[in-house]
């Protein structure tokens, strides 16, 4: 069997084994436990990814929105851009229609002063014709 020296031999390799297990079960657990402060770590990390990420993307959609507003009061203000332009076009139009309508009763008015002018030279000949025939028939 064995002797005493082969058992405190066995039990001094028996402690070294337990020793070297329970240094192993230790670091195991140490290890273990640095790998779920560095999981727990990584959930926090993507929680706040998750939430980042769902804040840009409201802030994303209330952007779009917005947009979206912007862009149909820009085509609100360009059809009001167009209508302005054809009015304009029609006021331009007008103004030389009337500005040709101007010149044409300017030109008439003169026409008329220089008709009205030739009317008071006429009138002031027949006066004197008349005064001139009035004496020749006294003298007669």
């Amino acid at each position: 069997m064995d002797s005493p020296q082969d058992n405190t031999h066995n039990s001094s390799q028996n402690d070294k084994a337990v020793h070297d297990l329970l240094k192993q079960l230790k670091d195991a657990t140490s290890k273990l436990q640095r790998v779920k402060a560095e999981s727990e770590d990584v959930r926090m990390e993507v929680q706040q990814w998750r939430e980042e990420m769902d804040r840009r993307m409201l802030l994303l959609l209330h952007v779009d929105d917005r947009v979206c507003d912007a862009l149909m009061e820009l085509e609100a203000v360009k059809q009001e851009k167009r209508t302005l332009i054809q009015l304009i076009e029609t006021l331009n139009t007008r103004a030389r229609e009337m500005k040709l309508s101007s010149i044409s009763v300017s030109v008439m008015h003169k026409q008329v002063e220089a008709l009205e002018e030739e009317e008071h030279k006429l009138k002031a000949q027949c006066e004197h014709v008349k005064k001139v025939l009035d004496c020749v028939q006294e003298k007669l």
